[in-house]
């Protein structure tokens, strides 16, 4: 029972991940809007390697193990709001936390994605471009 609980907290926190990811800006030429990438040819948002839930994975074992590597017994909660660009060679780059429940999160949160593997770029006219992106980061 409990197991089924945990597995829909986590498909709701997977479906809010994906909603939140459409809000990415891509910078070129000109600020794009999210809605303008799907009429454009040679337009792509940048993309964690193996998809979207992949990157869930990844943050909910990251997350976990940075926790246990700072020591922390007690199990902290909260939501933490991090932006962060994706460079065009798709490293990871200025993490800045905007928003958060619980200032004790803030590091873990940062450390989650300093550890983010290299992603596939976004493109613009079929080049790679900086891509900010905006993530909340759920901690249960």
């Amino acid at each position: 029972m409990k197991r089924n609980i945990s597995n829909k907290r986590n498909v709701i926190y997977f479906l809010l991940l994906i909603i939140s990811l459409a809000g990415g800006n891509i910078y070129g030429a000109k600020l794009l809007k999210f809605s303008q990438l799907k009429h454009e040819n040679g337009t792509s948002m940048p993309s964690y390697p193996g998809g979207t839930e992949a990157l869930y994975n990844y943050i909910n074992y990251k997350s976990e193990s940075v926790m246990a590597e700072l020591k922390i017994m007690n199990r902290l909660s909260g939501k933490v709001n991090v932006m962060f660009f994706v460079e065009p060679d798709g490293s990871i780059s200025n993490i800045v936390i905007e928003k958060s429940s619980n200032p004790y999160l803030d590091p873990i949160a940062i450390k989650v994605i300093e550890g983010m593997p290299k992603w596939i770029p976004g493109t613009q006219n079929g080049k790679p471009v900086r891509v900010e992106f905006k993530l909340p980061l759920v901690f249960r």
